[in-house]
């Protein structure tokens, strides 16, 4: 199965922002947002529960630096 079909449901939703590494968990850019701060949902290919994930610096983007790691991306 293709990283695309996998998802080919969540994409359809919406914008995404970065798959995992293995491509078994994406960030999802959530439709609603709270003022100065950015939502994302952590969606999983196995169906367990999203994560909400909220980056109160929309200025540094998140990013996975591994599986199980979420991280904020720092410029510089």
């Amino acid at each position: 199965m293709t990283l695309l079909k996998k998802w080919e449901a969540v994409l359809s939703e919406g914008m995404y922002h970065a798959f995992s590494p293995s491509g078994d968990a994406l960030v999802f850019q959530s439709l609603w947002r709270e003022p100065m701060m950015e939502t994302f949902e952590v969606r999983f290919a196995d169906g367990r529960e999203p994560l909400i994930v909220r980056n109160e610096s929309p200025m540094t983007p998140l990013a996975w630096a591994s599986d199980d790691e979420l991280v904020y991306r720092v410029w510089g």
